[in-house]
Parts: C-alpha cells; sequence; structure tokens
C-alpha cells in the first residue's frame, strides 16, 4: 500500500491588476453593500490577499488546495488559510495541482519550508 505525501508547491504572482477600480466611489458602494448581504470569507485577511506576491499551497491526495500561505514582495507571511474565520483563497476555487502547474510559474516545496511559515503567522 502506497502511503500519501501531501505536495507542495510555491507560485508566484505577477501583474495581477487586483486593485483597479478599488478607489471608485461606485466600487466601494457596491463593496459595502456586498459585505453586508454575503459573508467575507477570510475576514481576517481580506485586506492583504491584494499585498500577496508569492502563494505557498499544500495539496490532498486528491490534489485540491488543502492550506495555503500568503508572502508579500520581501517574503513575510501576511495570511495562511484555513485558519479560525478564514475560509481560504485558493482553498475556495476548483483548481488542482495540475492547473497551477499548467498556468503559473512554480516550484516544488518541502514540507519543511511550508510548516515553517505556517507557525510564523
Amino acid at each position: 500500500m502506497k502511503i500519501w505525501k501531501m505536495e507542495y508547491i510555491e507560485i508566484t504572482i505577477t501583474d495581477v491588476p487586483i486593485s483597479i477600480g478599488r478607489d471608485n466611489i461606485f466600487y466601494k458602494t457596491l463593496a459595502k453593500l456586498a459585505e453586508k448581504l454575503i459573508p467575507n470569507a477570510n475576514p481576517d485577511f481580506d485586506q492583504v490577499i491584494c499585498q500577496v506576491k508569492i502563494w505557498l499551497l499544500e495539496f490532498n491526495r486528491d490534489g485540491k488546495p488543502s492550506r495555503e500561505i500568503g508572502l508579500d514582495k520581501d517574503r513575510i507571511e501576511i495570511c495562511k488559510m484555513p485558519f479560525e474565520n478564514n475560509y481560504g483563497y485558493w482553498c475556495d476555487n476548483n483548481f488542482l495541482l495540475s492547473d497551477f502547474k499548467n498556468k503559473f510559474s512554480y516550484r516544488a516545496i518541502t514540507s519543511n519550508d511550508f510548516e515553517s511559515s505556517w507557525r510564523k503567522i
């Protein structure tokens, strides 16, 4: 019987226009309304997700993200999910490990690298 080991990768996000329009009064009003109607999936980290430049991702045996850590441009840990009231950014989508490998620049990391960063937050 084969023992499953979690897989870990690091992806770098470049040139993602996440903040376009966020200073617009219409956008701000719409965002406030949405916050009242739709529960926030990541209440502790929503404000810093747009600062994430590097994601460290852990994948389960089905190839789905199970945990994630966001690092800023200086490689400082600024969010980890799922954690407490935070569901996750990548954990809340349909991407599989193969999708990440096909769509992003990535490199394999060790479980020790991941766990070390996880404990820092």
